[in-house]
């Protein structure tokens, strides 16, 4: 975790940088308050101890202050000689989330860590699952929604790489795939470990996890629509209940949205072809009916009677066309490289 520590005194401001540079967190000192909320608003920070008597700012107004900020939560411990009941309270009002009374042992500050990781987890979890929420709520393609997906994971989880796959008629396709400082000479590898993961993730439709990577599947009302999975270079790193879980709940708020936005195509698609058909036909039925009528007329030129047997067929081609229109019950789409997109595959699209 990245921890600010505020505290006047050097010698313990020293201490507490050791301690807590030993249990492998990123450690930035302040030597009051004011000083250390200008480097909270610089640099934002995990856990931030702080000591209650300092020049300028104090421990519980430097807690008010951040408080009220718009920056991500902070877990809050007041650090102080003043051990009564009191200034406990006043602390805790402050919006401190713990308190450690001076003088302090390596047991006591190592405990108040493991809760802060935990708390700040949680937290950190909540807030990428809104901002997710926010994405969702105004995302009209796929791959944005999924991209997004991949960067909040990627962050959330520590991660390196990621991808989210689409199943539709038992074929994969790749649909988002983000790389964070990794080289192509290691991309290889981890990618491969990772769709390894994640096809054994797709079969038993629960998280899978193996060695530095893991994947869950894409579900929504037990439909199969994909996968997600996350891997590192870190050989080390094994995950647990913990980080499945994240992934999972990110990937479920993402696939009902993703069968949302499938739904909402397709109403959008329908609501075309009865249109569509409704203005068509009654100017369908005018262009084929002059059509027929002169193809029965005897004096018809022989050099016409082909073309106007072209214009009945043209317009019945295109009369079967807005009814395939009507009949489509999925999204399948088709590259239009001339019209810098795609268009919808009838064939495919029509069960």
């Amino acid at each position: 975790m990245r921890v600010l520590i505020a505290e006047d005194d050097a010698g313990i401001r020293d201490l507490l940088h050791d301690l807590i540079h030993r249990q492998g967190h990123h450690v930035t000192l302040a030597r009051d308050g004011e000083e250390a909320w200008r480097l909270f608003g610089e640099h934002g920070a995990d856990v931030i101890i702080s000591d209650w008597l300092m020049p300028r700012v104090e421990g519980p107004e430097l807690c008010r202050m951040v408080r009220e900020s718009d920056a991500p939560y902070a877990y809050f411990i007041l650090l102080t000689a003043l051990g009564d009941q009191q200034h406990h309270l006043t602390g805790r009002k402050s919006g401190a989330d713990d308190y450690l009374a001076k003088p302090f042992d390596m047991e006591d500050l190592g405990a108040r860590m493991v809760t802060a990781d935990r708390v700040i987890a949680l937290h950190r979890r909540r807030e990428a699952l809104l901002r997710l929420a926010r994405h969702v709520a105004t995302a009209i393609e796929p791959p944005a929604l999924f991209a997004m997906l991949l960067e909040e994971a990627i962050q959330l989880n520590h991660m390196e790489a990621g991808f989210v796959s689409q199943i539709a008629d038992q074929n994969e396709s790749v649909i988002a795939q983000q790389l964070v400082g990794v080289g192509e000479a290691e991309a290889g590898g981890l990618l491969s470990a990772m769709r390894e993961v994640a096809a054994s993730a797709a079969t038993q439709r629960r998280p899978a996890t193996q060695g530095n990577c893991v994947a869950v599947a894409l579900l929504h009302e037990g439909q199969l629509l994909g996968t997600v999975a996350l891997g590192t270079r870190d050989q080390r790193r094994s995950f647990g209940r913990e980080e499945a879980e994240n992934l999972e709940t990110m990937a479920t708020l993402c696939a009902a949205a993703l069968a949302a936005l499938q739904r909402a195509r397709l109403e959008g698609v329908l609501l075309a072809a009865r249109t569509a058909q409704h203005e068509l036909n009654n100017r369908l039925g005018v262009v084929l009916g002059y059509a027929e009528m002169l193809a029965e007329y005897p004096d018809l030129p022989e050099s016409m009677t082909e073309v106007v047997n072209e214009i009945v067929n043209g317009a019945k081609d295109l009369a079967e066309t807005v009814d395939q229109l009507r009949r489509v019950t999925r999204i399948r789409e088709t590259p239009r490289p001339s019209l810098t997109g795609t268009t919808l595959d009838l064939h495919e699209s029509v069960a």
